[in-house]
């Protein structure tokens, strides 16, 4: 019988749970959202309990979890490495809530600006819904003067990914004392930020051939910073 080789380590399992970061060095090149589009973006006052219940709708759904107010306040109004400016929701022509986004600063350089939660319901994933909400919640930071911001992710969600790529992100190969810590292994760590950019590299060269970018997984139209 022939050899199956040495089994993979279960921590290899892990890496798509491994933080990667993304970057924009100019948010002022981003293009406006779409005036077009048939959503509009509307502020969430996250002190206002029937706003943080439009959130968790969302990222419940977006996510499959079962978060409540406790978790929403831990996430957004607590966190620890991000102090959140503004949070939007995509709202429908009927009034439904199909996608919320969150934006802020790192509390330990608010210089450089953080997309934090943007989920989409699945039911409205593809229709534009996150573009949209992307450009509006960098837009905000920018009109406040901040040029630079970043978004941190998981390499298990690539539609975001190619997403930020679009918009000028680059894969940031070295992570600074304001990002969320890792406690991934190391190798875990240089795995995950190589994959991270042999898909930018992809993506690049799909965009120069006309070509389509990597595939992304099936469910990932959502991006948070854990």
């Amino acid at each position: 019988m022939a050899s199956r080789g040495p089994s993979r380590p279960a921590s290899w399992s892990r890496l798509d749970d491994v933080l990667v970061v993304t970057r924009c060095a100019d948010l002022r090149g981003l293009p406006p959202p779409d005036a077009a589009s048939p959503y509009r973006v509307e502020p969430l006052d996250m002190s206002d309990p029937a706003d943080v219940t439009r959130w968790l709708t969302v990222l419940n759904a977006a996510f499959g979890r079962r978060w409540g107010p406790a978790e929403h306040r831990r996430a957004l109004l607590c966190h620890p490495v991000v102090r959140i400016r503004h949070t939007v929701a995509a709202v429908a022509p009927d009034g439904t809530v199909a996608g919320v986004a969150s934006v802020g600063v790192f509390r330990a350089d608010e210089e450089v600006g953080l997309g934090h939660y943007l989920c989409v319901l699945p039911a409205a994933q593809g229709s534009g819904v996150g573009r949209l909400l992307l450009r509006h919640r960098y837009r905000l930071l920018a009109d406040e003067g901040i040029r630079v911001a970043e978004s941190q992710t998981h390499l298990s969600r690539r539609r975001s990914l190619l997403l930020h790529f679009e918009h000028g992100f680059v894969p940031k190969y070295r992570h600074d004392p304001w990002n969320s810590p890792d406690p991934s292994p190391r190798a875990l760590r240089w795995t995950a930020r190589a994959r991270l950019w042999a898909l930018h590299r992809a993506w690049v060269r799909g965009s120069a051939t006309g070509g389509a970018p990597a595939r992304p997984a099936a469910r990932t139209d959502a991006d948070t910073d854990r």
